[in-house]
């Protein structure tokens, strides 16, 4: 069970301030996660394999294919910002 002096321990690893109003929600939101992930301690899972996620990536994944790219002379007619040498120039940021 997390407790008030948890709570701001907490707070005090991750570096952030909490109101004293709000320290007493934090206990009680805190127990009620920790409370879920009982119920979940619970949950058989013999039969369930192992993954680093819960997202098939198989289904998502794609062919890699080679497209032609853009033409440097399409370049730099996009922009004003093309200098003699083949660069983009931009402004100086300091």
């Amino acid at each position: 069970m997390v407790t008030i002096k948890d709570v701001e321990h907490i707070a005090k690893l991750a570096r952030i301030r909490i109101n004293e109003n709000n320290k007493a929600e934090f206990v009680e939101q805190f127990n009620k996660v920790l409370t879920y992930i009982e119920k979940l301690n619970e949950v058989d899972t013999t039969n369930v394999p192992e993954t680093t996620s819960g997202y098939l990536y198989s289904k998502i994944m794609r062919e890699d294919k080679v497209h032609e790219g853009l033409k440097r002379q399409d370049l730099e007619q996009l922009t004003e910002h093309f200098n003699c040498d083949g660069f983009f120039t931009v402004p100086k940021i300091i």
